[in-house]
């Protein structure tokens, strides 16, 4: 705003030589009123973002029932596409959004951070640690000290992918991130390796194609030994079918896995869970009617580092859009620019559960 859109800044130009207290406190009301004429925006302050505090970005907890996390701030109407990650002190969580082209197609990916400063979290924006074009699926390891991600970027500083999406990870410096480092041979190869999720001792899973031409994915382990990945291992034949499994996500002390299969005919994709007992895999149990939807597909599993959350990505769509609705025009396009369209939307329930699940096998 300059001096004619504001008469305050003339009068200022203008006062005659005051002295005293009197001069001081006619400067400070001219002052003052300059400010109130300033727009909010120029001030820094976002009107249209809530004031958030608290954990979980404030949002009141789940109970049984699965409901959308943090609608309009995490769950829009983009296409999100993984599970929200939190940092272990629960100041930062990465999410991603899956980005169309002009003729409404998928493109683009790209993570997405909000972070909690002085008690109140930020307005989310894109995550400024990773630039790569086409990156998602931002997993903290349970220390906190590196983000592993997925892209089909060819990367900066001679790093360069290996064919098709690669895992790649990022590392806690005293200044901040490491620049994105591609984790290479054995994990990446020539085809699709994405959504990894780490233990505490650093154990890798992650979903991988066993036969491309089928668009078949399965769920690889890979252990580190002396600071290298060893060559992935296909987890057994109960866990891997004939079907789509994929989007893992491993308990840090490894005693369980949460992933998602096309196996049954419930939907078009399920959330399974496997546990691990003297090193072998039970059959996996499918978390049911209350977590998996009739017609929709979950997956990109997710517990939270206190063990009190499960997150999952669902595509349901809001039971009010439908094709027999008395709903107007006007409501159906509003109700469609918002979470719950069916591009997918981020869901959180109580985690109890799954520990029932383990008492009864």
């Amino acid at each position: 705003m300059n001096s004619k859109q504001n008469p305050s800044i003339n009068s200022l130009r203008y006062l005659k030589p005051w002295t005293g207290k009197l001069q001081i406190l006619m400067m400070c009301l001219c002052v003052m009123a300059f400010l109130s004429c300033a727009p909010r925006k120029d001030l820094g302050d976002r009107s249209d973002f809530p004031t958030l505090k608290g954990p979980y970005l404030g949002q009141k907890p789940p109970g049984t029932i699965p409901k959308i996390f943090a609608p309009g701030i995490v769950s829009t109407a983009l296409h999100e596409h993984s599970f929200p990650s939190f940092s272990p002190d629960g100041d930062q969580v990465l999410w991603s959004s899956q980005f169309r082209n002009d003729g409404g197609f998928p493109k683009a990916k790209k993570v997405i951070e909000a972070n909690r400063k002085y008690g109140t979290w930020t307005e989310p924006d894109f995550f400024s640690a990773v630039t790569l074009n086409n990156h998602s699926e931002a997993f903290f390891t349970p220390d906190g000290k590196r983000i592993y991600f997925s892209s089909g970027s060819e990367g900066t500083d001679g790093e360069r992918g290996l064919g098709g999406f690669d895992l790649w990870y990022i590392e806690k410096s005293e200044t901040g991130w490491t620049a994105p480092r591609n984790m290479g041979s054995p994990v990446n190869g020539p085809n699709h390796e994405f959504s990894a999720t780490l233990t505490n001792d650093m154990t890798l899973y992650f979903s991988g194609e066993i036969d491309p031409e089928t668009y078949l994915y399965g769920i690889y382990r890979s252990v580190l030994v002396d600071g290298k990945y060893q060559t992935p291992e296909l987890l057994p034949a109960n866990i891997n079918t004939e079907y789509l499994d994929w989007t893992p996500f491993i308990a840090p002390d490894e005693s369980y896995l949460l992933f998602s299969s096309h196996r049954d005919e419930n939907g078009s994709g399920d959330l399974y869970i496997t546990f691990k007992i003297d090193s072998t895999w039970t059959d996996p149990e499918n978390l049911g009617p209350g977590i998996n939807g009739p017609e929709s597909q979950e997956r990109y599993p997710y517990v939270s580092p206190d063990g009190k959350y499960l997150f999952f990505v669902s595509n349901r769509l809001d039971p009010k859009i439908s094709s027999d609705s008395i709903y107007s025009l006007k409501y159906y396009t509003e109700r469609m620019n918002k979470h719950g369209n069916g591009f997918n939307d981020i869901y959180w329930v109580d985690a109890g559960f799954l520990k029932d699940l383990r008492r009864e096998d």
